[in-house]
C-alpha cells in the first residue's frame, strides 16, 4: 500500500490549493481587467460622445450663417484638450469648411477655402485606410482609423503616422436640413493610460489577494494535515502497542473526525485485548505481517518462575476481598518489572507468574534481562511489604527461579482458541528452582546455564549439585545474589569464600570445607546453605563417603527442609 508521509500530504495540499487559488486569481484577474477595460472605453466613447455633441450643437448654426469667425472660436476650446489630434468640416458636397491645422490656419477664408491637396487627400483617404470598425450607427458614428501623417495642432505634435485614433461622426442639420459634416480624432494614448493605470491597480490587489489566500491555504492545509499527523503518529503507536495515555481529537472535517474516533476505538480495545495476550506477540506478528496460527519452535530461552512464600498461610489470615487486592497489586509489579525488561508474561499461577524471555522477539541477552527482572522483582517487592507493612498489612516474600535452555514455544491450543507459551523440560526445571529456595531459604536460584549465560554482570553464589524430579543428571545451581555494579564487598568476600568452601568439598576435602564454612557461620550465623555445607562438611569429615560418590543431592519430594539434606 502507498504510504505518504503527513509532510509531503501537507506539502501536496498547499502545493495543490495554491495551485487553484493561483488559477483563481488568474482568471478572476482576466475576468476583471476585461470588464474594467471595457468600462474605460465605454466611459470615454461616453465623453467623446457628448464633447462632439457639445461642439456640433452650435456649430451647426454657425455653419448655416457662415459665420467662420465665430466657427474657429467655437472650436478653439478644443485645442486645450490633448487628446484631440484633428478636427475638420466639411460640407455636404466634401468641401472643407473647417479644420485644425496650423499650417492652413493663415490660409482660412470665409468665402473660399483653398487646401493644400495633400492634406485634403490626406482626409479623404482616411475612411479607406485598413478595415475601419464602426462602434455606433446612425447620425452619429465612432470610428477607428489611422493617422496618415503626423498630425499637429499648434506646433504641438498630438499623433504620429500610424498611430491608431477614434473618430466621432456627427451629421449638423439645420431644421432638418444636413449642413455638414463633422469629424474629431482622439488619441487613444488616454485610454491607453487609464487602462494601464487600472491594469496596475487591479493587478496590486490580486497579488495581495493572492498573498492572502496562499496564507490562507497554508493554514487550511496544515489544519488538515495537523490531524493527519496525529492519527498517523497514533497509528504508529497502535502498531507498537504503545497504548498508554488518551487521545482526543476534535476536526470540522467529519471523515477525520471519524477515523479519530474510529482510533480510540482500536485504542481501547487493543488496551482491553493486550491485558489478556502478550503485547510482543502481537507486536512481533504485526510487524511480520501474519497471522496467528498453532505451532511452534525450538529456541534457546530463559524462563522464570515466580511465587509467594507462605502464601497458603497468607491466604487464611485475610479476607477474600483483602488478598485480592493486595495479590493484584503484587502481580501487577512483577508484571510491569518483566514487561520492562522485554519479557514476556506467559500466565499467572494463582499466587504465581510464568514469564519468559527470547521469544516472540529473539535476543542474545535473554538471559541477563531474566537476571535483572528478578532482582528488580526482589528490591520492589521489599519496598512494597515496607509499605504494607507500615499500613498493617501482610507481607508477600517472593521466591523466584531461573533456567536457560531450548525450549519449544508457540501457540497452543485449537484454531478458535489458542495460548502463546512455552513447554518442555526446561520448563519444568525452571519450576522446579523456584520451589528449592525453600530448601536453602534463597529469594533466586538459577541454573548454570543462565549463570554462564548471564556472564560477569552479576554476582552468583554457588549452592549445590542437586538432581530434581524428571531429570537424571544433577543440575548445578547457583544463587543469584546481586548485580556486580550494586553488590558490597561484604557480599563479593562472602560469595567468594563460600565458593572456596565448596570447592573444597566437591573435591572431598571435607576438613578444609568445614574450616571454611565454620569460619562463615561465626559472621552470618543465620545463612542456612553456609548451615547445610557446615553440618555435611562435619559429617563427612568424620565419616567419609564412599569412593564413587558425587556431590550430588538427589531432592526426591520427602526432602522438604535443610535438614533433610
Amino acid at each position: 500500500m502507498l504510504s505518504i508521509p503527513p509532510q509531503l500530504l501537507r506539502t501536496v495540499l498547499l502545493f495543490s490549493l495554491g495551485s487553484a487559488l493561483l488559477l483563481s486569481n488568474a482568471l478572476t484577474w482576466y475576468i476583471g481587467q476585461s470588464r474594467q477595460v471595457a468600462s474605460l472605453r465605454d466611459a470615454y466613447f461616453e465623453r467623446v460622445f457628448w464633447l462632439s455633441f457639445s461642439m456640433s450643437d452650435k456649430a451647426t448654426e454657425l455653419v448655416d450663417t457662415s459665420n467662420w469667425a465665430g466657427l474657429e472660436i467655437h472650436f478653439s476650446v478644443l485645442k486645450s484638450q490633448p487628446e484631440v489630434v484633428y478636427l475638420f468640416l466639411r460640407g455636404m458636397d466634401d468641401e472643407i469648411l473647417y479644420a485644425y491645422d496650423d499650417d492652413v490656419v493663415e490660409e482660412y477664408d470665409p468665402e473660399i477655402i483653398t487646401w493644400d491637396v495633400p492634406k485634403a487627400a490626406v482626409l479623404e483617404n482616411r475612411g479607406i485606410v485598413g478595415d475601419p470598425k464602426e462602434y455606433q450607427s446612425g447620425k452619429y458614428e465612432l470610428r477607428e482609423q489611422f493617422l496618415l501623417k503626423d498630425s499637429e495642432v499648434h506646433g504641438e505634435l498630438r499623433g504620429r503616422v500610424g498611430e491608431r485614433v477614434f473618430e466621432a461622426k456627427r451629421e449638423l442639420q439645420h431644421w432638418g436640413e444636413p449642413v455638414g459634416i463633422l469629424h474629431i480624432g482622439f488619441s487613444e494614448k488616454p485610454l491607453q493610460e487609464n487602462v494601464a493605470e487600472s491594469q496596475s491597480s487591479l493587478l496590486m490587489i490580486e497579488l495581495l489577494l493572492l498573498l492572502f489566500g496562499l496564507l490562507l491555504s497554508g493554514w487550511v492545509a496544515r489544519r488538515v494535515a495537523k490531524p493527519l499527523e496525529r492519527i498517523t503518529e497514533e497509528q504508529r503507536r497502535i502498531q507498537d502497542l504503545r497504548l498508554d495515555g488518551e487521545f482526543e481529537l476534535k476536526s470540522p472535517i467529519v471523515e477525520v473526525d471519524s477515523l479519530s474516533r474510529s482510533l480510540d476505538a482500536m485504542r481501547t480495545s487493543l488496551r482491553a485485548f493486550q491485558i489478556y495476550m502478550p503485547a510482543e506477540l502481537v507486536r512481533e506478528l504485526i510487524l511480520r505481517g501474519e497471522d496467528a496460527a498453532l505451532g511452534g519452535q525450538e529456541r534457546e530461552l530463559s524462563i522464570l518462575f515466580a511465587d509467594i512464600a507462605e502464601f497458603t498461610s497468607i491466604s487464611e489470615e485475610l479476607k477474600p476481598e483483602e488478598l485480592m487486592l493486595q495479590l493484584s497489586e503484587y502481580l501487577g509489579l512483577l508484571a510491569e518489572i518483566i514487561r520492562a525488561h522485554s519479557g514476556t508474561v506467559d500466565k499467572y499461577l494463582g499466587d504465581g507468574v510464568m514469564a519468559f524471555w527470547g521469544a516472540p522477539v529473539q535476543s542474545d541477552h535473554h538471559a541477563s534481562d531474566a537476571c535483572r527482572a528478578a532482582l528488580e522483582c526482589r528490591n520492589r517487592i521489599q519496598e512494597l511489604n515496607e509499605a504494607w507493612q507500615a499500613q498493617g498489612k501482610k507481607p508477600f516474600w517472593s521466591r523466584i527461579g531461573i533456567h536457560t535452555g531450548n525450549t519449544l514455544v508457540g501457540n497452543v491450543g485449537s484454531a478458535n482458541r489458542m495460548n502463546y507459551t512455552v513447554v518442555g523440560d526446561s520448563v519444568n526445571l525452571a519450576s522446579r528452582l523456584e520451589g528449592i529456595n525453600k530448601i536453602y531459604q534463597t529469594n533466586i536460584i538459577v541454573s548454570s546455564e543462565t549463570q554462564e549465560e548471564g556472564g560477569s554482570q552479576f554476582l552468583f553464589r554457588p549452592l549445590d549439585t542437586v538432581r530434581v524430579k524428571g531429570k537424571q543428571r544433577g543440575v548445578k545451581i547457583f544463587e543469584l545474589v546481586d548485580s556486580k555494579e550494586r553488590a558490597s564487598e561484604k557480599q563479593k568476600q562472602f560469595c567468594a569464600e563460600f565458593s572456596r568452601g565448596v570447592w573444597a568439598y566437591n573435591v572431598r576435602r571435607f576438613d578444609q570445607a568445614h574450616e571454611v564454612f565454620k569460619q562463615l557461620s561465626e559472621t552470618f550465623p543465620d545463612d542456612v546453605p553456609t548451615q547445610i555445607y557446615l553440618r555435611r562438611s562435619h559429617r563427612f569429615s568424620i565419616v567419609p563417603p564412599s569412593v564413587d560418590w558425587e556431590p550430588i543431592i538427589d531432592l526426591e519430594p520427602r526432602f522438604k527442609t535443610q535438614a533433610d539434606i
